[in-house]
């Protein structure tokens, strides 16, 4: 498994105001030499423009008109905190078979999540599905702990933000920097265990939320790269 070096510009469907102003960002990040973005609905709980969802911004076909060749597609390894598991599988599947009707490259993108064997677990049973396109497991980048049990209690992530605290003491490390590295090493072990030997039937890498900056985040993949 590799991490990924390139920015990924996330595009929350339901913050679109309109759909000139939507057509008008992606152009802008084609023209710029983006070539793929992160595509997801949103936590606002009523749109600010036409879309409710990201598969009415896939079905919309402003993506692949304007250049982007490749588009991410959200996954949960835990629970999600308000929609089912089997409407959160419908809804991939419709979203994968879209982006490849409009002649788009998909990735699938998981939410970043403080357990590695979790990880571990959600892909295997990714791939036990059937899926075999590129995956990016979603990890948090460098963030104070205070920042990310905040981001984790908005996302609506349980177990492995219970583990997240369990590692640290929590009133003298609130304010200090948390990396990846146990996270990944933890899915490392836990993904061998699982696999063994096997050939990985589609590309794995990293999505580091950039959570800390982007500065942050770019240090630790550079040092994460050459280790």
């Amino acid at each position: 498994m590799c991490s990924s070096d390139l920015a990924v510009p996330h595009i929350a469907a339901r913050r679109l105001t309109s759909l000139q102003d939507s057509v008008r960002l992606l152009e802008r990040l084609a023209a710029s030499g983006t070539h793929s973005i992160l595509l997801i609905g949103s936590d606002v709980e009523q749109p600010r423009g036409p879309f409710g969802s990201a598969l009415e911004v896939l079905r919309s076909g402003i993506i692949a008109a304007s250049g982007i060749r490749s588009v991410g597609l959200a996954c949960y390894p835990e629970p999600h905190p308000h929609i089912a598991a089997p409407v959160l599988q419908r809804e991939f599947a419709a979203k994968l078979a879209c982006a490849e009707r409009a002649g788009l490259e998909a990735f699938a993108v998981s939410q970043f999540c403080f357990d590695g064997s979790t990880l571990a677990a959600w892909l295997s049973g990714f791939r036990a599905q059937g899926y075999t396109l590129p995956v990016k497991v979603g990890i948090a980048g460098p963030a104070s702990l205070r920042k990310l049990m905040a981001l984790g209690l908005r996302c609506g992530i349980g177990n492995s933000l219970r583990l997240l605290g369990s590692r640290t003491s929590m009133i003298a490390s609130l304010a200090t920097s948390q990396g990846p590295d146990n996270v990944v090493a933890d899915f490392l072990a836990a993904r061998a265990a699982l696999t063994g030997s096997l050939t990985e039937p589609g590309p794995v890498s990293l999505h580091v939320f950039a959570f800390g900056g982007i500065e942050a985040a770019a240090r630790w993949m550079l040092s994460a790269r050459r280790a």
